[in-house]
């Protein structure tokens, strides 16, 4: 079974300014309805900023802008991805340098199949980590990275155990855009595009357990 468990957008900068990033400038600026902003969750210091939009959690340092959702659908996923191209577009000027769109899913097998499932996937019997790794309480897991486009995709795949108790593997994707090496009008634009394309790295996350789940079930998986 696939579930997931939500994610983020962080935008990356040189210098961010937190204590601009007040409940009244986002309204100002109409980058969150007033029915939007949660009470009591929102805190603007000079060196800190977080506000809890409606299911969003927005949390602004100066190395970074991160928004936090719970959800992949258009009214969590969706609303981040416009929140943090309105927030580039209305601070342009700002010394961007990275985009990361980020997903956590969690792949959850049955329990007498786990350790026949991560050998199958992650331990060949002729290298040389089967040596060491060949009882059955043994856990390992994957990092796998490439381009995809103008995009590196950087998959993270490790064991873990669930709040059931039950183990699990835990897919962490993240979408990373580079924006260094554009001029600094160009990085807007980019940022835009990126989070415009929040879909398709969705569908290509997705796209990666559902074989994953897939190929663990065929017959010959885990033997």
């Amino acid at each position: 079974m696939i579930e997931s468990a939500g994610g983020s957008i962080v935008l990356r900068a040189q210098a961010m300014n937190p204590s601009i990033f007040s409940q009244s400038w986002l309204i100002e600026q109409k980058l969150a309805e007033p029915g939007e902003l949660r009470e009591g969750k929102s805190i603007t210091l000079p060196h800190m900023a977080q506000h809890k939009i409606q299911d969003l959690l927005m949390i602004v340092t100066p190395p970074r802008l991160q928004v936090n959702f719970q959800r992949t659908d258009d009214s969590s996923f969706g609303r981040a991805t416009e929140l943090v191209g309105e927030i580039a577009g209305t601070l342009p000027h700002t010394p961007y340098i990275a985009l990361g769109i980020n997903f956590e899913d969690r792949l959850h097998l049955p329990a007498d199949e786990f350790s026949s499932a991560l050998r199958t996937l992650f331990l060949s019997s002729s290298g040389p980590f089967a040596e060491h790794f060949s009882v059955e309480n043994a856990r390992f897991g994957g990092y796998f990275s490439t381009d995809v486009g103008a995009v590196r995709l950087k998959l993270d795949i490790k064991p873990a155990v669930a709040e059931d108790d039950n183990e699990m593997l835990v897919f962490n994707s993240n979408f990373h855009i580079e924006l260094q090496h554009l001029e600094r009008q160009e990085r807007v634009s980019a940022i835009v595009s990126g989070v415009e394309g929040g879909k398709g790295y969705r569908d290509i996350a997705l796209e990666i357990l559902r074989s994953t789940e897939a190929f663990l079930e065929r017959p010959h998986a885990g033997t």
